[in-house]
């Protein structure tokens, strides 16, 4: 992100906080104030349990942010009583660190 900044030939000016050094005009937030973590199953549950979605596993989604190495498809009815979580098309998924 530097590098693009510096390329647009403007001058950044940096400032710091608990998070390291950012652009003055940014700000520090928690992530759960600027987004949705583990939306609920609620509107899941008003689609249609035949419905095929797309599963990913856990072990599908790539350590070093490199995306999805796979998936599959199951009938939401097979995954939405079970204890996954919910994900729809433009989420951004993290795997769990257990």
């Amino acid at each position: 992100m530097a590098n693009q900044i510096s390329t647009l030939g403007m001058e950044q000016k940096f400032k710091k906080t608990p998070a390291g050094s950012i652009p003055v005009d940014w700000d520090v937030s928690r992530i759960s104030d600027v987004c949705e973590i583990n939306p609920g199953k609620a509107e899941a549950a008003q689609l249609d349990r035949e419905m095929a979605v797309s599963f990913i596993r856990m072990e599908n989604l790539a350590a070093n942010g490199g995306g999805i190495t796979g998936s599959q498809t199951e009938r939401l009815g097979d995954v939405i009583t079970k204890g996954y979580t919910c994900f729809k098309n433009g989420d951004i998924l993290f795997a769990k660190i257990t």
